[in-house]
């Protein structure tokens, strides 16, 4: 049984970029109409929100597992970081504790 659980995996890591770009989807269509056939272009604008993290291989396979798995959440910490500190995590047997 796997229980969910509420835990910080990563500390301390190093942010190389936060931004948003936006893409254009390009959409072609073609209906029949009775003089032959009829182009349209749709275009519709999207935002891609990225960031970009400084990671080690064996944080990568934790991102991606968890990111996989469940959720990922950020937190932004003071520049000069913050002490690690073992957790138990929180889970529902244990949140009002």
């Amino acid at each position: 049984m796997i229980t969910e659980i509420t835990k910080t995996i990563l500390w301390n890591v190093e942010v190389l970029y936060i931004g948003t770009r936006q893409i254009i989807i390009e959409e072609i269509k073609e209906p029949g109409s009775l003089f032959g056939t009829e182009q349209r272009r749709e275009e519709q604008a999207e935002a891609i929100r990225r960031i970009t993290l400084a990671l080690t291989p064996e944080q990568l396979e934790k991102l991606v597992f968890t990111e996989q798995m469940g959720s990922v959440w950020l937190a932004l910490f003071p520049v000069d970081g913050i002490e690690k500190e073992e957790t138990t995590g929180q889970a529902y047997d244990n949140i009002f504790d």
